[in-house]
């Protein structure tokens, strides 16, 4: 079945759960349609109480470049301290796994 994706695209999907804050050692999929820049920003958090209103949150903004074919990832918000796991796939590439330690990181593909 053909899928309209605009190129540039970033699009994210998560392992399969039941419940939000159901435990899982999956990382979180981003699927990279080229053609054209684009970005987008990763939002997380708990995901069962109310901590985030009192900053425990992350954001993880990527940015693709298509001409040079990087991935920057910067890490905006790191006070929900763990490392970000991400399966980075481009369309027509081999996928990478990415693992995010630190502020910010570039991936070449």
């Amino acid at each position: 079945m053909p899928v309209f994706v605009r190129a540039g695209t970033v699009l994210p999907t998560g392992p399969v759960k039941q419940y939000t804050y159901e435990p899982t050692t999956e990382p979180v999929k981003l699927t990279i349609y080229p053609g054209a820049n684009g970005q987008f920003a990763f939002y997380d958090d708990d995901g069962l109480t109310f901590a985030y209103e009192h900053g425990n949150f992350s954001i993880v903004e990527f940015d693709w470049n298509d001409e040079s074919k990087v991935l920057s990832l910067t890490h905006r918000e790191p006070l929900h301290a763990q490392t970000k796991e991400f399966v980075v796939e481009v369309v027509g590439e081999v996928p990478q796994r990415i693992s995010l330690r630190s502020m910010s990181k570039k991936v070449k593909f």
